[in-house]
């Protein structure tokens, strides 16, 4: 959810436009897992969502979604409230998707609240910009910041990488391995990743080092190698990615894999090296 209302909040803020078919045919799932944002048929501009503009395409757009104003025919043409008809709708696919997220318990709490009485509101000027959400508890966890991290870390400075590299193996420990591994692996075993010289010494033991025992401790012990990952979900998840690597002659990247190598070569396949 957080990637669609990242999404939707460019849209507002930067675009000055609104998506106006938010729902859940229009969530797509990437191959890595997370939710991207389609069906952008019915954007306009702000000041484009006219009645006559709305109306044309409503035959399209699902029902359950409009905004009850909409329903009634009472429509809001004021722009500073643009972004209520997409406000609402993702209201609406916001409560679907929390019916799934009970195991979180009381992180939900806000945001169930923020949906129920912000963005559902039936009055359009009472709903909040969905940018408001970006801070909600929910989204406040190791596993989101690590990927909000890795996917502006081109524009980090060096002493905002070096404070994350040098945290990130006992974050990412806590987290349950299977997460790690379909969707963390393929973003921390980059070229770029690999050349940050805190990642190589405080982070990479821990990933490269599969857990060969039956059961992994509970705890990051500071001041030793923590296997992060069971050797299943190593050899599903970093093996693949390994004998990518093996074919990419860059020094720093060569320097890692033969430094950790009696670690994970006992978890190759023969069959896969031989293909190779």
């Amino acid at each position: 959810m957080f990637n669609v209302i990242e999404a939707l909040s460019f849209l507002h803020e930067r675009g000055g436009v609104c998506h106006n078919n938010v729902c859940l045919s229009s969530i797509y799932v990437s191959g890595d897992g997370s939710w991207r944002l389609g069906g952008f048929e019915h954007l306009c501009k702000f000041e484009q969502a006219t009645p006559q503009h709305l109306d044309k395409g409503r035959h399209l757009r699902k029902t359950q979604y409009l905004p009850p104003e909409e329903k009634e025919g009472k429509y809001v043409l004021n722009v500073q409230y643009g972004h209520a008809r997409d406000a609402y709708a993702f209201g609406i696919l916001a409560e679907q998707m929390l019916e799934y997220l009970t195991e979180m318990g009381g992180m939900c709490k806000s945001f169930e609240l923020a949906v129920s009485v912000g963005l559902l509101h039936p009055d359009p000027t009472v709903r909040p910009r969905l940018k408001t959400l970006l801070t909600d508890k929910i989204f406040k966890n190791d596993y989101l910041e690590i990927m909000n991290f890795l996917k502006n870390i081109t524009v980090k400075d060096e002493e905002e990488k070096n404070l994350f590299f040098s945290t990130l193996a006992g974050k990412v420990y806590r987290l349950p391995p299977v997460l790690v591994g379909t969707r963390l692996v393929p973003q921390l075993m980059t070229r770029l990743v690999m050349a940050e010289p805190v990642a190589v010494e405080s982070f990479y033991p821990h990933l490269l080092s599969p857990c060969t025992e039956k059961n992994r401790p509970e705890e990051f012990i500071p001041g030793q190698v923590n296997p992060i990952l069971p050797a299943p979900v190593y050899r599903e998840h970093v093996i693949p990615i390994l004998a990518d690597l093996f074919t990419v002659h860059e020094e720093h990247v060569r320097m890692i894999l033969l430094h950790h190598f009696s670690a994970f070569v006992e978890q190759f396949d023969p069959e896969l090296v031989r293909r190779r």
